[in-house]
């Protein structure tokens, strides 16, 4: 995200350098137009103040509340906990990008991804006759084979990458200040480095083996290599910046989470200033620019005598 303001930002020092440096003239078919009044000075200055603004911001790019949005990466082990607080920070009110989803989106008929997939895996991980993704075969395929894993990832993860990051835009349109990306692999497919906080969902092996097993009545080898087939927990421990852990109740775990997102959600003040802020500042940046331009028209048109 801070990308694409950094564009957005270098487009609007441009625009506010030529207001700026406007003195009265400009030239249209190798003629010099004078306008009929000089550019207020006001606009100038105004253009100015903003030109230094953004030009302030683009060398200090490491103050993460100047026009960002604060991106949240929740994730954890399976069976740990993670959607249960997901569930509970959007009932809060918080925007949640459910990854899983999103990744069911990409794979559904007609999607480019579904017909890799096919092309990888044959048509036999399809239902008949609709023709949609059969999960249950593709998974029985995929988690006794990293090979086929790692294909199914190649396939899957940019299509989920460009989804959620149109998710993203979306929200940082409506003026949200924090979202949650939701992802069980979050780390896996290296969508933890978009994020401003990680958040680990974590509970003790012995502990998620039990609520495997109890929660889809599969039997101990099976939830053991289901286990095994995502990332250690402690390499996903080692990457986060913040723990939540789910050892004891749902009560404790979600206590923690509110505990949280008190810390992670910005003031009142700031939401609500971030919220008015963008509308505001285009209109203070296109207000002038538009008036401007149109007197250059108005100026170039004058001196041709189209009018």
């Amino acid at each position: 995200m801070r990308g694409h303001f950094g564009a957005a930002t270098t487009m609007l020092v441009a625009a506010a350098t030529t207001v700026s440096n406007l003195d009265g003239t400009t030239k249209a078919s190798n003629k010099t137009v004078w306008l009929d009044k000089p550019v207020p000075p006001a606009l100038k200055i105004g253009m100015t103040k903003l030109k230094l603004f953004l030009n302030d911001y683009q060398q200090r790019p490491h103050l993460p509340h100047r026009a960002t949005m604060k991106i949240v990466g929740l994730t954890g082990g399976i069976a740990t906990g993670k959607s249960s607080v997901s569930r509970h920070l959007a009932a809060s009110g918080v925007p949640v990008i459910d990854c899983d989803q999103l990744a069911r989106q990409v794979v559904e008929p007609g999607t480019s991804a579904l017909r890799a997939l096919v092309d990888a895996f044959g048509p036999e991980i399809l239902q008949q006759p609709s023709g949609a993704l059969d999960r249950a075969k593709l998974g029985a395929i995929i988690f006794a084979d990293e090979a086929k894993r790692h294909i199914l990832n190649r396939i899957t993860h940019p299509a989920i990458r460009r989804a959620i990051l149109a998710k993203v835009i979306d929200y940082w349109l409506r003026g949200e200040p924090l979202v949650v990306v939701d992802a069980p692999l979050l780390i896996e497919a290296g969508l933890h480095k978009l994020c401003n906080e990680v958040v680990v969902v974590y509970c003790p092996d012995d502990v998620q083996l039990q609520r495997l097993m109890k929660r889809d009545g599969m039997p101990q080898a099976d939830a053991e290599a289901r286990m095994r087939a995502q990332k250690p927990m402690d390499e996903k421990l080692r990457l986060a910046t913040r723990v939540l852990d789910n050892t004891g109740s749902l009560q404790d775990l979600f206590r923690q989470a509110d505990a949280l997102l008190i810390k992670m959600r910005p003031p009142a003040w700031r939401t609500w200033a971030w919220r008015i802020g963008p509308p505001v500042v285009l209109l203070a940046i296109l207000v002038p620019v538009i008036y401007a331009l149109v007197r250059i028209v108005v100026a170039v048109v004058d001196a041709r005598g189209w009018i």
